[in-house]
């Protein structure tokens, strides 16, 4: 997604949170038992003011913001040229901004030497708040350009909050010391969305407590209130936490399960397998003043970064893949064979409309029963598309482990001459690697 930016004055913002509580429209409610004349007038008008309300909202200025290393607020800024910040699925994506480099938001990001002696530290980060969508992120570089009409602009580069889960390495036992790592791998079963959950919340543990104690199910809340571990669980000074999501919870969305296994791999490449065959997608939040609690009872600081895995797609719970025009969409859900590697399509029977499309000020499409689809052609909003076919690869997986000593793909009968075979092979490679060595004595001594 691109946010268009221009210089433009942000008088009656909420310096706080604008966009978390937006004044619904005055407009009379509907009297099932007035004339129907007066309920389509009153329907009418409902509307109208609902559709005005929301086009005041998406051409209010986005509200960017800047802040230190501590997230601390130092600038709201809107003199920028214009900027561009990109949502990627499961990834890392990039934000650009050109700012004047005279303004004194440039100096301050310009000047690293001043935030370090201030003690701002070294990073700075930025949150773009835009119809209730908040994308935030960590400064990667800056440039200073002169362009040919003589103005010189400050070009800074940033890239969205994914990217710090992409520097924790899963440990292959992160309840260990690192002195002593056993197994070599690290493995968990369970619904896709706890399991990789619980890999990154213990490496954030372990980060953060060198004396672990873990109760049974590390993702339960209520195991973070109650009992010896709350003691080592104080999240009010994390930078980054894991919203906590039980097992049985997990179960009970439908969620379909997964096997990680990760030695010393990063987060992002151990799970960007796992997600993209549950169809999850990664978010990742910025809780600031103004924000509601991200779970009941969490005692965190402002700037945390709330990492949690959600479901958009609805393919295993129920979605809409098409439909007719007569018919409407259809709703069905992927169901796994008797081999549960292939799936195929099921058209569900349930046709329970979700209670929030009865609530007034939903701005949004259920992926349980979508409601619109966009079609390509002249009229369409769709101003770009492309369709992406992948055709299978691979055709069998092969696994094994080591020979009995002295047999090597032996038959029966063949045994004594196997093992004398590689007896003979052993006594060469043996003698072969004693001239090696001489050699290379040799070579050493000349």
């Amino acid at each position: 997604m691109t946010v268009p930016v221009a210089p433009q004055s942000i008088f009656g913002y909420n310096p706080l949170n604008p966009w978390a509580n937006t004044p619904a429209p005055a407009v009379n409610l509907i009297n099932p038992s007035d004339p129907l004349a007066k309920q389509c007038a009153d329907t009418l008008a409902a509307t109208q003011a609902q559709f005005r309300a929301e086009q005041a909202l998406r051409k209010q200025h986005p509200l960017v913001r800047l802040w230190d290393a501590e997230w601390n607020l130092q600038f709201v800024c809107s003199v920028e040229y214009k900027a561009t910040f990109t949502w990627i699925s499961n990834d890392t994506g990039p934000g650009q901004m050109e700012i004047p480099f005279a303004s004194p938001v440039a100096q301050w990001i310009f000047d690293e030497p001043g935030r370090m002696a201030s003690g701002q530290g070294r990073s700075i980060g930025i949150t773009v708040d835009y119809c209730g969508a908040r994308w935030s992120g960590i400064m990667d570089k800056c440039a200073v350009e002169q362009r040919e009409d003589m103005d010189v602009v400050l070009v800074v580069d940033w890239l969205h909050d994914y990217e710090h889960v992409k520097w924790y390495s899963c440990w292959s036992n992160p309840f260990l010391p690192a002195a002593f790592q056993f197994p070599r791998a690290f493995l968990v079963a369970g619904p896709t969305d706890w399991a990789l959950k619980l890999i990154l919340f213990l490496q954030i543990v372990r980060e953060h407590n060198p004396l672990i104690t873990f109760p049974d199910d590390p993702l339960d809340p209520a195991a973070w209130v109650h009992g010896p571990w709350f003691i080592n669980t104080d999240m009010s000074d994390w930078p980054l936490v894991v919203k906590p999501k039980s097992f049985v919870d997990s179960m009970a969305s439908g969620v379909i399960w997964s096997l990680p296994i990760t030695r010393w791999a990063n987060w992002h490449d151990m799970a960007h397998q796992p997600l993209e065959d549950a169809e999850m997608s990664v978010t990742m939040t910025r809780y600031l003043p103004g924000d509601d609690p991200p779970w009941e009872g969490a005692n965190l600081r402002y700037g945390t970064l709330v990492m949690d895995i959600v479901d958009k797609s609805g393919v295993y719970v129920g979605t809409s893949y098409g439909g007719t025009v007569f018919d409407g969409l259809e709703r069905t859900f992927v169901q796994f064979g008797e081999d549960f590697i292939e799936s195929t399509t099921v058209v569900s029977t349930d046709t329970t409309v979700p209670p929030e499309y009865y609530q007034g000020q939903t701005r949004l499409t259920m992926k349980s029963l979508p409601y619109v689809v966009f079609r390509e052609g002249t009229n369409s909003p769709i101003q770009s598309s492309a369709w992406i076919n992948s055709p299978a690869k691979g055709v069998q997986v092969n696994a094994g482990g080591h020979s009995m000593p002295g047999v090597v793909c032996a038959l029966p009968g063949q045994l004594g001459r196997a093992q004398a075979t590689t007896q003979s092979q052993r006594n060469h490679l043996g003698h072969h690697s004693s001239r090696l060595r001489h050699a290379r004595r040799t070579h050493l001594r000349q």
